[in-house]
């Protein structure tokens, strides 16, 4: 894999690298990122026909969106930078051994063990950003406010889809391209949806960056005694069984920062918003709550291993590191960075506020339909509480759970 970035044609070393390849593998992959490719288009069609001469070329482009140095907004084109692409695909089908594919996963990672066939195609990415731009000219259309427009966005994007089911291919599963092709979504899917909506509507007063964590519960009692009978038949799973007592499960999980400053409904500031564990319930639990809540989640411990601790370490090491510090939490030792970043500017949003939000938006989709906003916010309010005394202790400022709580008022 040769990633190209800056003077590709001046670089001596890619094209050593380049040539190698050609020469033990008889293929090349060449991974770029949409500033270098719309950078040096026209270079890009003279450098891959050259080298289509010596052997296959794969050209990956990048929307990778863990690259510290990259803006990019993965998958999400201009009509400018669409024509442009297809340009470069009609091209590059005319020019024999070369293939233009998408990628949204760190490329050196991913290309180490999938197929060609996991890559995205062309087509799949068109399609996927004509469906996003529905989206944003339907939110556009209804004239939201930044905070109506996250309450759309959550629904949609909560249950547009069922939940990954750890069969799915990961290249759409965790983009948004899961979204569209009816295999589901994960949590960096739904975040990824939730970002590219966001994005393409570059609405002032709204905007997105995404969270990287480990959600930590502590070991299970009864999930013990389920090793335990195990090990009599299984010995080698003695040393799992040590381990999960010690650090109980860690999962990796992603989710949104939105950022909010809306006038009409007097809010002003960040939160957190986790469209994966309000799918399927038609739930606003949560949707834009308050950051210092992921210290009340019941039962489970929010830890950023990406910012909290050392990143030199293995993958093991690292699970391992990320539950130390959640039982560092459960004695109160550790605060995350998102909180300790954005917790003093995360009030929380009221019942009210939310409900008038709510019922307004509604009001904008029914045309005025008063009965149908008001049963829709209803049965969304009754839900939101559901999940939240599943998600939150009642030591959570989130409206939807303890001393907030308070009667339905939708006169």
């Amino acid at each position: 894999m040769i990633r190209l970035s800056g003077d590709f044609e001046k670089d001596q070393t890619i094209k050593e690298e380049i040539a190698n390849d050609l020469v033990y593998r008889g293929q090349a992959d060449l991974v770029l990122n949409k500033e270098v490719l719309f950078n040096n288009f026209e270079k890009i069609k003279t450098f891959v026909q050259i080298l289509s001469h010596d052997g296959k070329i794969r050209l990956i482009v990048d929307g990778n969106v863990n690259e510290a140095d990259s803006n990019d907004k993965p998958y999400i084109y201009t009509q400018q930078e669409t024509k442009q692409l297809v340009e470069l695909n009609n091209f590059l089908a005319e020019t024999k051994n070369v293939k233009m594919y998408f990628c949204d996963e760190i490329v050196d990672e991913y290309l180490s063990y999938n197929s060609e066939k996991s890559l995205l195609n062309l087509h799949q990415v068109i399609e996927a950003n004509e469906k996003l731009n529905d989206v944003v000219e339907e939110i556009k259309r209804l004239e939201l406010t930044p905070y109506e427009t996250m309450l759309y966005i959550h629904e949609y994007v909560a249950n547009i889809v069922g939940s990954g089911n750890g069969h799915l291919d990961r290249n759409t599963s965790a983009t948004i391209m899961g979204a569209y092709t009816g295999e589901g979504l994960v949590c960096a899917g739904r975040s990824s949806l939730t970002k590219a909506i966001i994005d393409k509507l570059d609405m002032p007063g709204l905007s997105c960056e995404y969270v990287d964590c480990s959600i930590h519960t502590d070991p299970d009692p009864e999930q013990i005694k389920k090793f335990e009978e195990e090990i009599k038949e299984y010995p080698h799973f003695k040393s799992d069984l040590s381990i999960y007592k010690k650090y109980g499960d860690t999962e990796k999980h992603r989710l949104c920062l939105i950022t909010l400053n809306d006038e009409k409904y007097k809010i002003c500031g960040d939160y957190l918003n986790d469209a994966t564990w309000d799918s399927k319930e038609h739930s606003f639990a949560m949707c834009c709550y308050p950051v210092k809540d992921v210290l009340n989640i019941s039962g489970e411990h929010f830890v950023q291993t990406e910012h909290d601790i050392d990143r030199t370490k293995v993958y093991d090491d690292e699970e391992k590191e990320a539950a130390k510090l959640a039982k560092n939490l459960k004695n109160g030792k550790y605060v995350p960075d998102v909180v300790q970043k954005h917790g003093q500017i995360s009030k929380p949003i009221t019942r009210l506020t939310f409900e008038s939000a709510l019922k307004n938006l509604y009001l904008k989709m029914y045309e005025g339909n008063e009965d149908k906003a008001k049963a829709e916010v209803q049965e969304h309010l009754k839900n939101s509480i559901n999940v939240a005394k599943q998600v939150f202790t009642e030591n959570a400022s989130n409206c939807f759970v303890g001393q907030n709580q308070h009667n339905i008022s939708m006169d």
